[in-house]
This record gives structure tokens, C-alpha cells and sequence, in this order.
């Protein structure tokens, strides 16, 4: 009998968002970008992850901080 196994594969690609959004609902509906240490401005600071509403204006994980402040500097 042949033994099979189970891969289980999340994508977990909002979830830091998410938790950011747990901690601090008043950034509801608004654009959120986690990354870096928050300072766009330093080199080789990239995006973790982005709310939709960041994706929205095309900010996506591994993209440069400088970048997602450029395209959403409210975010």
C-alpha cells in the first residue's frame, strides 16, 4: 500500500498587516505597509507585506521602502 503524505502550504502574505491592524484600528482602511525598521529612507529596507488597500497602488512584498513611500506616501 502506497504511503502517502500531506503537504499543507499557507499563504500568510497579509498577515503581518493584519496584526497591525489588530493592534491599532484606527488604521482602518487606510494603507499599511510593514518592512524594515520604518525608515524608508535607509538602504536595503524592503516590504514585508501590504494591506489590499496598499496593493491598491501597486506596493507589493519584497519591493524597496523607498519605492512604497514614493507610490503611497500616506501609507
Amino acid at each position: 500500500m502506497p504511503e502517502f503524505r500531506w503537504i499543507l502550504h499557507l499563504d500568510l502574505d497579509q498577515f503581518l498587516a493584519a496584526v497591525e491592524l489588530q493592534r491599532h484600528p484606527e488604521l482602518r482602511g487606510r494603507p499599511i505597509v510593514v518592512g524594515g525598521d520604518g525608515d524608508p529612507q535607509r538602504r536595503r529596507q524592503v516590504v514585508s507585506t501590504a494591506s489590499a488597500e496598499a496593493r491598491g497602488f501597486g506596493i507589493h512584498s519584497g519591493m524597496p521602502l523607498r519605492t512604497a513611500q514614493r507610490r503611497c506616501p500616506d501609507a
